[in-house]
């Protein structure tokens, strides 16, 4: 895997499936391509369960070979698109099953940034693509769910409860700072304060990055973590949110007491992007 670190000539994946939310997830990651001067690699999945509507084997062959060439035929509408902006992009596609053609895409591409959009299922859910990518998925990850865009005064926000985001996990996050002339938030969600000193967080963070990061720590005091968050980004008007892989309650015990991982509550619940860095 590639470091994790977003500068000239990193290369972002973005998955697409034609819809408004991965057209969302594309634009946003535009913008930051052109910002770092990346490039974009879009890439593609047919299903053949959704492809296909026949038992009949020669019929089933056509009706695939149809979707392959209509999807190519979007791809490249959307790479001249994307090339007309002075992006460097490539295209991929592939038929099979998702989440596992995901994963080889990963392994080939090797990207700096995954990007995916978020599209809600019933009841508040999230999509399986999306929960594969947060469960199974170790490097970093940028979740669009609705449209927005990354400018000079975009507000970020760092999440932590105390002990959850290690140093080597933070280098995409302070690459973006680096490109924005707010201050870095630092945010501290626990049940008791007891004052950013006795954080190790707090006197470490800036030291975790060879240029000098502008970053102030705010704490908010909530017996959630996931409410807490939710509070501070309406109240802060966050619009890039990042936490951590390793924070408390993802793991494989938590979900199966609690049905969900506290990334995925919070992927679920925020509606503005989300970076979760790399584990």
């Amino acid at each position: 895997m590639k470091n994790n670190r977003l500068s000239t000539g990193s290369t972002f994946l973005v998955l697409t499936d034609f819809s408004e939310t991965s057209n969302q997830a594309l634009k946003y990651s535009m913008k930051l391509a052109k910002l770092i001067e990346g490039k974009i690699h879009l890439f593609h999945i047919s299903s053949p369960l959704k492809t296909v509507t026949t038992d009949n084997q020669a019929a089933a062959m056509r009706e695939i070979q149809t979707d392959n060439r209509e999807c190519q035929k979007q791809l490249r509408a959307v790479k001249e698109m994307i090339a007309a902006e002075g992006i460097e992009v490539t295209t991929s596609h592939t038929t099979g099953n998702v989440n596992g053609e995901i994963q080889r895409e990963i392994d080939r591409v090797n990207p700096n940034l995954v990007v995916a959009g978020k599209r809600k299922r019933n009841f508040g859910g999230i999509g399986k693509t999306t929960r594969f990518l947060i469960h199974k998925y170790s490097g970093p990850l940028l979740i669009v769910g609705k449209e927005s865009n990354f400018e000079r005064d975009t507000k970020i926000s760092l999440t932590s409860n105390g002990k959850a985001v290690s140093n080597s996990d933070l280098d995409v996050v302070f690459d973006l700072t680096k490109h924005t002339d707010i201050p870095l938030t630092l945010l501290n969600v626990t049940g008791h304060f007891h004052g950013y000193e006795k954080s190790p967080l707090a006197k470490s963070w800036r030291a975790s990055t060879e240029e000098p990061i502008n970053i102030k720590f705010e704490h908010h005091q909530d017996a959630s973590f996931v409410n807490g968050l939710l509070d501070h980004v309406s109240k802060k008007k966050t619009e890039l949110l990042c936490v951590g892989r390793n924070l408390y309650g993802n793991s494989a015990i938590h979900r199966l007491i609690n049905g969900d991982s506290t990334i995925a509550q919070i992927v679920r619940k925020v509606d503005v992007p989300i970076l979760i860095t790399a584990g």
